[in-house]
């Protein structure tokens, strides 16, 4: 970059891009919903993704449940203490997404 201009010009380039991305993911989140709502099964590299991705949650939760029940011999995790986990992860995303989204309206506010 050798102007300020043309800095300028390729961060609005960029900012519209990753908009363009993220707009992208919205529509194909609602095409995936409406496969389901018609009893299709859904495909894609986001199905594929959200596929891997549960398996991972899944077998790192059984390893974290064997790991507790083997050192807590009188107790035992079950699948409610699973819903549990993943209802305490949604709740943290959440807020840390919520938190996330305040400190960027700041930051732009005092730019």
């Amino acid at each position: 970059m050798k102007t300020l201009p043309e800095a300028s010009a390729f961060l609005l380039k960029l900012v519209k891009h990753q908009k363009a991305r993220l707009e992208y993911g919205q529509k194909d989140r609602a095409r995936i919903q409406k496969q389901l709502d018609r009893g299709q099964e859904p495909t894609g590299a986001r199905v594929t993704f959200l596929t891997k991705s549960a398996n991972k949650i899944i077998s790192l939760m059984a390893e974290l449940a064997q790991e507790y029940d083997n050192v807590n011999i009188n107790d035992k995790i079950s699948t409610d203490d699973l819903v549990d986990c993943l209802a305490t992860a949604e709740n943290k995303l959440a807020k840390y997404l919520k938190n996330k989204k305040k400190n960027d309206k700041t930051e732009k506010k005092d730019r």
